[in-house]
């Protein structure tokens, strides 16, 4: 083998080595990078966000205490109305499954959708829809 290199001076064979390692490692590293950003997702923007799911397990067990910290400050009013319309609309019927359908964000707004399979109160079973809007991590609309 020796006498095949020969001929070549000995810093091409070197910076030509260093080269080919270089673009090994460095295939091996996007590779890498690659399956970290597409199969885990650690950077992606997608999956349910942890305070839409807290705000619905709060909103179908009635816990007016958890709903309020995942909303924004508001006025006395605005909180009354909120827990009234939380404790009527809950109270009609009993949440069997809660299912995340998905959502979208766009910066620090992000709206997500829920179905809930529920049973009323004169046991007939059905599927209700929640869409959540959030900004900044707060919930601001229900609907």
């Amino acid at each position: 083998m020796g006498r095949l290199t020969r001929w070549i001076p000995p810093i091409i064979a070197t910076a030509v080595g260093t080269m080919l390692v270089g673009m090994l490692v460095g295939y091996m590293l996007a590779a890498t990078v690659s399956y970290v950003i597409t199969e885990r997702g650690w950077f992606a923007n997608s999956g349910e966000p942890p305070e839409a799911r807290a705000f619905m397990l709060a909103y179908l067990q009635r816990e007016a205490e958890n709903i309020a910290a995942l909303r924004p400050q508001q006025d006395v009013v605005s909180k009354a109305l909120a827990e009234q319309m939380t404790q009527s609309t809950a109270a009609q019927a009993k949440a069997l499954s809660l299912t995340y359908l998905g959502g979208q964000s766009q910066g620090p707004l992000s709206v997500q959708v829920y179905a809930v399979e529920a049973r009323a109160n004169d046991g007939s079973q059905g599927l209700i829809t929640y869409a959540l809007t959030l900004v900044g991590g707060k919930v601001v609309l229900v609907r």
